[in-house]
């Protein structure tokens, strides 16, 4: 199993919220919870419709989704960031 992360700090709750990485992976688990499980390719990656969805609801400071789309025809994992994730479970960005 993937080591938990761990958060430690002072800040208030509605700004840990508000933390790109805790809104993207709220985002990964209620659609994991949502569809019954993410959908992954015979070599282990998210399909391209969890990616899709996940690239549409995750906003990350200075990332041009815009220019992401105009050089990809179709979104797989590897060429959205920060969705990567390694077997292990670690991101790979």
């Amino acid at each position: 199993m993937p080591r938990a992360i761990h958060i430690k700090t002072t800040a208030e709750p509605a700004e840990l919220a508000a933390a790109p990485i805790l809104c993207a992976t709220r985002a990964f688990i209620e659609r994991a919870q949502a569809s019954g499980g993410l959908t992954l390719t015979l070599g282990g990656a998210l399909s391209r419709a969890d990616t899709k969805a996940l690239f549409d609801t995750t906003e990350w400071p200075d990332y041009d989704r815009a220019s992401v789309i105009a050089v990809n025809k179709v979104l797989n994992e590897d060429d959205v960031l920060p969705i990567p994730v390694h077997q292990d479970g670690r991101t790979r960005c």
